[in-house]
């Protein structure tokens, strides 16, 4: 079309050829070179056109050219999103609340003017990520679903690569909706469910990519809390070779097949430091502690994420020279980490959680890491620590809850637990346990 375009000979294929690019154009929003075109249209037939003809086009340019600028204001949230998420371990929630507030009315009122699937589609990723916001997982999944049909019912958004991305999400929807399960049953379904979505979505990327690694990423913690709960329920499948008792092994391998996958400079460093510490935590929970501390004593891209990850490993490094034995070396860092908090609390805020592990640490300290002497505040803080129904935590802020997919990837309170030999039931079951066995005995 430049050639002929160029070359000023008016043929027939000229005009047909630009009026195949602006149908084309339009229908899978390509709204920049819509406009360019329309542009051109507008130079071939203006010295032979009606006004009205020239301003009908000239109205259709500044049409689009809207357009375009709401598309691409769409396609920064999405990726305003993705940075919120990724690059921080510690969710700052006035940050989100005012980030969603802001960003889905502004797309609400573009897709009212265009009707545009591309803006559908930025749109519903951030009701999905506002609903996973306010731990509506129900909705999530069901927002997940209306996604991948409108990636699979619109030229303009279908790509491959996104219905991929849409499977990744509702594999997290799944894995959360296991966490939210009260019985091992429906969480081990959820958790099976979770796996295969995001198998789905590495199918649905090319290999060695980035995005195929993120699909790892998605089938790592589906892989790695099913063993945990497993271990929690004391359950195994045997209907299933991927949720047994060689899930740790499998966490494991998935973990460095994530760091093998792409390159480095293709992953990033702060993301291949992230990689990194989920090894770490797959190596720490096989009990395979060497190999673990020494992932944790390298100076990694996570340090720049001061509250978030760098404070996640600083309390798994504490967690792996227990397990070792090594206290001397234990005791200084559970003071380092006190330092740290006090220095980084000044510029960004510790979570209320964190300093909680770093009070049950100094605890611990005191009593020369003998968990089994612990007791009084020991059971107070771990307590708060645990999760349980939300009818029995209305005294308990919602600050102190564990939260998957940020930087303590294994529940402290649940290894602190077991290192005291103590169970996690809460009070209000203990009452009910006790009722129970009343009536037993009659």
């Amino acid at each position: 079309f430049q050639h002929l375009f160029f070359s000023k000979k008016r043929t027939p294929l000229l005009y047909g050829l630009l009026d195949e690019i602006i149908h084309i154009a339009k229908e899978y929003e390509l709204y920049s070179m819509l406009v360019e075109h329309l542009r051109l249209k507008k130079i071939i037939i203006s010295p032979k056109s009606s006004k009205k003809e020239f301003e009908k086009i000239n109205k259709e340019m500044d049409y689009y050219w809207d357009c375009n600028r709401m598309v691409n204001k769409a396609e920064h949230y999405y990726y305003e999103l993705i940075m919120l998420s990724e690059y921080s371990g510690k969710p700052d929630e006035e940050k989100y609340s005012s980030f969603f507030e802001k960003a889905i009315a502004e797309l609400d009122e573009y897709y009212e003017q265009t009707k545009s699937p591309l803006i559908k589609y930025h749109k519903k990723f951030l009701e999905l990520g506002f609903y996973q916001h306010r731990e509506n997982y129900l909705k999530s999944r069901s927002v997940c679903l209306e996604l991948l049909d409108v990636v699979n019912k619109n030229k303009s958004v279908y790509r491959r690569q996104r219905v991929g991305v849409v499977y990744d999400n509702l594999s997290r929807c799944e894995l959360y909706l296991a966490f939210s399960m009260r019985l091992a049953e429906d969480a081990t379904a959820h958790s099976l469910q979770a796996l295969n979505n995001a198998r789905q979505a590495q199918e649905c990327f090319n290999l060695n990519s980035e995005n195929y690694c993120i699909a790892l990423e998605q089938e790592f913690y589906a892989v790695f809390y099913q063993k945990a709960e497993d271990r929690r329920q004391k359950a195994t499948t045997t209907n299933n070779e991927q949720l047994t008792t060689t899930n740790g092994q499998l966490a494991i391998d998935i973990a460095n097949k994530m760091l093998a996958s792409a390159t480095r400079k293709e992953l990033g460093e702060f993301r291949y430091s992230k990689y990194n510490y989920l090894l770490a935590n797959a190596l720490f929970s096989e009990r395979r502690f060497t190999e673990a501390l020494h992932i944790l004593s390298q100076s990694t891209a996570l340090s720049t994420d001061k509250a978030g990850w760098e404070t996640g490993v600083r309390i798994l490094k504490i967690m792996t020279l227990i397990e070792m034995l090594k206290l001397d070396e234990a005791s200084l860092a559970v003071h380092s980490l006190k330092r740290y908090f006090s220095r980084t609390d000044k510029e960004t805020p510790i979570r209320a959680r964190d300093k909680k592990i770093l009070n049950l640490l100094l605890l611990a300290e005191r009593k020369g890491f003998m968990f089994t002497m612990l007791n009084g505040n020991t059971d107070k803080y771990l307590h708060a620590l645990a999760p349980s129904l939300k009818g029995e935590r209305e005294n308990i802020s919602d600050s102190f809850f564990w939260e998957p997919f940020t930087h303590e990837v294994i529940p402290f309170h649940e290894w602190f637990a077991e290192k005291m030999k103590k169970s996690l039931i809460s009070e209000p079951q203990r009452i009910r346990k006790r009722e129970r066995e009343k009536v037993i005995s009659r």
